[in-house]
Formats: C-alpha cells, structure tokens, sequence
C-alpha cells in the first residue's frame, strides 16, 4: 500500500522544521510528501528543501503562482499525490511516530472503510499539554460517536465538523468524488462528508497529533466563556446563513452526481430547507419571532444546527448582508 502525504504550507517558518522532521521519523515512513507552498516570503521553502535533501521517499515541491488560499492549496496538493492512502498534514503540528503505521494498518484491516480521523492532543505554541483533546473541545458525544461507528457518519458530519483535517487521512478513491471541492467549504469539512455519503468512515477517540494552538490558529480551542458566547450572537458579521445556504446547495448538487443513497440526498435536501429558512429572516427581531419558533417546532434547529445556541443567534443577532 503506497502512502502519500498533503501538506501545505505558507509562512510557516516558526513550526514547519518540526512538524517535517515528526514525518520523517515515523515508524513506517510514507513513501511520498506532496507540499503545495502558497507564495511563502519567510523561510518555509528553505526549509522545506533540506527536508527533501534528506527524506528517504519521494518529495513533491511546487510553489503556486498566486496564491489559492487553504481550501484550493490543499485542493491541489490532493490532486498531485499518487498513494492509495493520503494523510493530510498542517504546517504546524507534531505526528506521533506510529501515525502512518496505525493509518495503513487500519485501511488493509478494513478494505471497505474510506476515511479516518482521529483526536488531537491540544498543546500550546511551545508544544506543552493543554490537559484536553480536540474531541474533547468540540463536545463530541457518545451518541455521535456511536452513529459514527454504526455507518451513520453522513448525518452526524452533515450536522457539524468533527474531522479535522490534521488527523485525518483517506483512500485515494474518495478523490474522485470529492474534487473539485468548492471554494465555500474547507477541504476537511468537504472529504470527511464525501467519503461518509459513499462508504464507511471511522473514528479513533485516541490521539494521532500534537494539534497546536497559536495565535494564528483557533479552531479545537476550549468551549466558549459566556462573555464570548454573547459577544459570538450580537457581533456583527458577514450573514454566515447566506453562506451555509450556498455551502448545503453545493453539497446536494455533488451527492447528485454521485449518485448517492437516497436518505442522504433527502437529509441534504431537508437541511437545505433550514438554512433557507434561517438565511431569510427579516431584520427586524420582532418579524423574526414566528418563523424561528416554526422552524424549532420541526426540530430542525436541532438535527441540523447548534439547536438553542442557534436559536439565540438567529433571535438576538443582526442580520448583514454581504
């Protein structure tokens, strides 16, 4: 089984030496490291070229004219690999050195299983323990988990992210179905979705990582203070509603083509109503009572937002427009 990795980078100098030196020692070295650089100014690529000098596989190095931005630079990095399993890779993490012997045995173990994420141990900048994991973070629960196992995946990521990109790797087959991804969705968010509308997709609850969290890095933080939780329903922003319509739509259109089950296609289709209804809501809080309290009384809110938390969003919060 050929194991290729997709790593991308951009101005990562400060972590980037580590995290290729954690995928050199890996127990069971990949064979390939494909590297997509988004027009670096730092030292990336310096170090990035000593890395290939001295990995023992093959090393695919390739700088984009202009740069793509994370979801087409990885987008491109997928499409250059040549494996029939794929890890991806951030700049500024640490693999534990099992990671690749773990993933491939898991994938020769199950020939029908098509992804793989796993948790994250959370550390600071420095590397040290933030005594939490990334599932931990997120509040994954045991339910979720078990649907997970149970070949329910598509509904459970279909509701919300899980799989983080850092540690999750994928059969090669996914790709045919998954690119091109679209510019709306994160390239994790995206393949975690495709490979569960298709097949199997599996979850390990221990680490594979170092996930670390830095001032350029937010997502798998802790869960939110109430000051931040306020601040997260009346801050003004860009209309995310808008956004989440066109990402679902983008979604039910590529289950089409792929032909998949039909359950999926009908909880694309459902969703798809929700964030409609949650992307028209009038801009007057009063005019928005009626139509938030019908869409809870479906339980959408709950099957396919954040349930209350949304509902408060939707209820106190501004309406902006692009």
């Amino acid at each position: 089984m050929k194991v290729s990795v997709a790593l991308c980078t951009y101005n990562g100098e400060r972590f980037i030496a580590e995290q290729l030196r954690s995928i050199r020692d890996q127990t069971r070295v990949p064979d390939e490291v494909v590297i997509r650089d988004d027009g670096s100014t730092d030292r990336t690529l310096h170090i990035v070229d000593a890395f290939a000098r001295d990995f023992p596989g093959t090393v695919d190095v390739a700088v984009n004219p202009s740069r793509l931005g994370v979801t087409a630079n990885f987008q491109a990095a997928l499409s250059a690999t040549t494996g029939d399993v794929i890890l991806l890779s951030d700049q500024d993490d640490v693999w534990f050195p099992d990671r690749v012997d773990r993933a491939e045995r898991t994938f020769k173990e199950d020939p029908e299983l098509l992804l793989l994420f796993a948790d994250a141990r959370l550390v600071d900048a420095s590397g040290r323990p933030l005594g939490s994991t990334l599932l931990k973070a997120l509040g994954v629960t045991p339910d979720e988990r078990s649907r997970i196992l149970s070949d329910r995946a598509f509904e459970v990521l279909a509701k919300r992210s899980m799989a983080l990109g850092a540690a999750t790797c994928l059969r090669r087959t996914v790709l045919g179905d998954a690119l091109p991804i679209p510019p709306s969705w994160m390239h994790d968010e995206w393949v975690a979705l495709i490979a569960s509308a298709r097949g199997r997709v599996a979850c390990v609850d221990e680490p594979v990582i170092d996930y670390r969290q830095h001032d350029a890095n937010v997502v798998g933080r802790p869960p939110m203070s109430l000051r931040e939780l306020y601040a997260s329903v009346f801050a003004p922003r860009r209309d995310f509603r808008i956004d989440m319509v066109e990402r679902v739509a983008s979604l039910g259109a590529r289950l089409q083509t792929m032909s998949a089950p039909r359950e999926h296609l009908a909880l694309c289709a459902e969703k798809l109503q929700h964030v409609r209804i949650r992307g028209s809501l009038p801009p007057l809080r009063p005019m928005r009572v009626v139509p938030i309290l019908r869409e809870a009384w479906t339980g959408r809110y709950r099957r396919y937002s954040t349930g209350w938390r949304a509902i408060l969003v939707d209820l106190f919060g501004p309406i902006a427009t692009r």
